[in-house]
């Protein structure tokens, strides 16, 4: 099983590391957002963003 990770790939052959992944993952899985509610939160971060960018002072 092949995990990336933010600096590397992980090559996990040891069960309970395969497990401990695909554990993590489904939680993580069942937590997340999907579908229309996914592009809700995206678009509610672009609009504060955004509202952030117009409302902030120029620099230089």
């Amino acid at each position: 099983m092949a995990v990336e990770t933010y600096s590397a790939e992980l090559n996990l052959v040891q069960r309970q590391d395969i497990e401990l992944y695909g554990k993590v993952f489904a939680s993580l899985a069942g937590i997340a957002s999907y579908g229309d509610a996914a592009r809700q939160i995206i678009q509610r971060v672009i609009d504060d963003l955004s509202s952030e960018i117009e409302e902030a002072p120029p620099t230089g």
